[in-house]
């Protein structure tokens, strides 16, 4: 009886032992810091003189801005009036 028990306890020994180590690799393999790629430096963009602007203002700025009225989007909501810039000449 005793090499049965012995047997046993090797056996639930050898499987704790077993999933111990497999589980504190999954807990350090779940820990690595992950690369991340950075950002991609983009060029800074200086705000629309355009944007947030009121109506009465956008029209004064006819030269630069253009209104835009409020309407309804294809999928039935509402969509506020905005002032925007207008598109620049592309150069050659």
């Amino acid at each position: 009886m005793s090499k049965t028990l012995f047997s046993k306890t090797v056996i639930a020994l050898a499987t704790a032992a077993f999933a111990a180590t497999a589980s504190v690799g999954t807990i350090a393999y779940a820990q690595e810091k992950k690369t991340t790629t950075p950002p991609k430096a983009t060029a800074s963009k200086t705000p629309s003189a355009c944007k947030g602007l009121a109506e009465a203002a956008c029209k004064d700025k006819s030269t630069e801005c253009t209104w835009v009225s409020a309407s309804k989007g294809k999928d039935g909501k509402d969509k506020k009036a905005y002032c925007r810039a207008k598109p620049k000449a592309k150069s050659k």
